[in-house]
């Protein structure tokens, strides 16, 4: 009977390294937890959900009970999308070169300590979104303002100011749709915030 080699095996935030002691017919893993530790369990712990070292518990007061806490989550996306090939996002982060700093991809606690709890309704947003996932380069932002800061969006200067479309629709109070086929006819900006223009062009 072939015996059972959990080696390489990832189970929540471990994966298992190798065979570690064994107490009278149990076996014993040593595990990696993403957080950096190591430690060793048996093999039905992970069957009952032991999905971690316990560091979510023990170092960062949040709750670990076969599921981790949402500023967790954010963080191991972070760096799934950054270095995971796999990932369903990696070809718009990590493909195009976006990294975690040092400090963040090798501790969950250092992006704690820089980030605070997610607040709720938010998610991580980089301010350049060309740069690094770093502490000056994140901040927590709503959707709106992430939709807002989306590389793809159109932006126009408006008395000397940078807005995206949706950003100067709000200010103005003219349709965003509005100001896109205002703009997309050849209007300047003056022109085309202006309450009072006729539909000429058939908006």
């Amino acid at each position: 009977m072939k015996k059972l080699d959990l080696t390489g095996q990832k189970y929540g935030l471990l994966t298992v390294i190798c065979k570690g002691q064994k107490q009278g017919r149990h076996q014993k893993w040593v595990c990696r937890c993403e957080c950096g530790n190591t430690c060793e369990m048996f093999g039905d712990n992970f069957k009952r959900r032991q999905r971690g070292c316990g560091c979510l518990k023990l170092k960062h007061g949040h709750s670990y009970i076969g599921q981790v806490s949402r500023t967790y989550e954010v963080w191991h996306a972070m760096k799934s999308r950054c270095y995971k090939p796999s990932s369903g996002n990696y070809r718009i982060y990590g493909a195009r070169g976006i990294r975690m700093c040092d400090a963040w991809r090798d501790s969950f606690e250092q992006f704690l300590a820089d980030m605070g709890e997610v607040p709720a309704g938010m998610s991580i947003d980089r301010i350049d979104n060309n740069g690094d996932y770093t502490p000056a380069n994140c901040r927590w932002a709503t959707v709106k303002e992430q939709a807002n800061n989306r590389r793809t969006n159109r932006r126009v200067t408006y008395q000397g100011v940078n807005y995206t479309i949706a950003q100067l629709a709000d200010i103005t109070g003219i349709k965003r749709g509005t100001l896109y086929a205002r703009l997309n006819y050849g209007w300047s900006i003056q022109r085309a915030v202006s309450p009072t223009q006729q539909r000429s062009y058939n908006e």
